[in-house]
């Protein structure tokens, strides 16, 4: 095994030099790193008293819906996006044609528009207090 942790052959300095390599080839945007520290936040929507459970710092995310019905929901993310962001999201308690799919249908550079739908693509409820998970990833 090498000093430092690096690969086999490689010297105390290996990650300081990687890190520096890094940087020169991808810039600046390595710094800003999605939910570094900071948390997600409901800002709007999924129901009376919906609130997130917990937060990680790769902008993965648990939450419940509030105590009544709701089909969407904003999420504000931590971070400031070039673009916006791609949010992977499902309902882990319900699963019907009343619910079938749950996922992002808007973002800006802070936030995240999250929707329910049903098997007809129309709005579909949340039920109260179900489990939505997720991650999100900026672009």
């Amino acid at each position: 095994m090498s000093q430092g942790g690096g690969p086999p052959g490689s010297g105390p300095g290996y990650w300081a030099n990687f890190a520096t390599l890094v940087n020169s080839v991808v810039g600046s945007n390595l710094s800003v790193l999605p939910c570094n520290g900071g948390n997600i936040a409901v800002a709007s929507g999924f129901g009376t008293n919906a609130a997130i459970s917990y937060t990680g710092s790769n902008c993965s995310f648990q939450m419940t819906s509030g105590t009544t019905a709701a089909s969407n929901g904003v999420l504000t993310l931590p971070s400031t996006a070039p673009h916006g962001w791609y949010c992977s999201v499902a309902d882990e308690t319900t699963q019907s044609n009343a619910l079938q799919q749950t996922k992002i249908t808007n973002s800006t550079n802070t936030t995240a528009t999250i929707d329910g739908f049903q098997s007809n693509s129309a709005a579909g409820n949340w039920a109260a207090n179900d489990i939505i998970a997720g991650s999100c990833t900026p672009y």
